[in-house]
């Protein structure tokens, strides 16, 4: 049976490497290192903001649709019902609130809405009218965005906090060179070898 032998692209980071030098050990420790706080923090990041930025949706919990009657004819935009896009536009709608009393406001409407039509309106918990709704999918990419940015910027920091202190390794190992060189033109120039 013959011998396993390390992967070439491990060999120099062997103890039994008589040219490994501390350095090179401590920077092969430290990029492991920070490899695994990246895979480990930065979507551990992302999560946190994500769920930090949804604390909003716990709040909105009491929010509920309410019927509304159109009080004047919605402007119409440039988008068409043909191509599939209406946009919302602003308009003034009555709504009758949980205790009977009636209620008047201006919320976003599909354009082109015509008056007295009946819509739905999103109401907060205490009956105030919520002018500008978010939708579920703006909420979702917020909170995508949310998310993805701090797990971009933990990885970021992570692998510039990684760059700085490959830098200082280099720079030690630099000047481990030139005492090295100088110790051995010292040698050679007195004779020793």
């Amino acid at each position: 049976m013959g011998t396993t032998t390390a992967p070439r692209w491990l060999r120099p980071y062997r103890r039994s490497n008589p040219f490994r030098r501390r350095t090179e050990v401590i920077e092969a420790r430290m990029l492991l290192a920070v490899a695994a706080l990246t895979v480990c923090a930065a979507p551990a990041a992302g999560f946190v903001a994500a769920s930090a930025a949804s604390a909003d949706v716990q709040e909105r919990r009491g929010v509920r649709s309410a019927p509304a009657v159109l009080l004047e004819e919605a402007p119409t935009a440039m988008g068409s019902r043909e191509s599939g896009y209406v946009p919302d536009v602003h308009a003034r709608v009555r709504w009758t609130g949980p205790d009977g009393t009636r209620h008047s406001g201006e919320t976003e409407v599909p354009a082109g809405s015509t008056k007295g039509q009946r819509l739905s309106i999103r109401l907060a918990a205490d009956g105030a009218l919520i002018a500008d709704p978010v939708t579920a999918v703006e909420a979702r990419s917020e909170y995508l965005l949310c998310g993805l940015s701090a797990a971009a910027g933990t990885t970021l920091v992570l692998g510039a906090a990684g760059g700085t202190a490959h830098l200082l390794l280099n720079r030690r190992r630099q000047r481990g060179w030139e005492q090295e060189w100088a110790r051995y033109d010292a040698d050679r120039t007195s004779g020793r070898s």
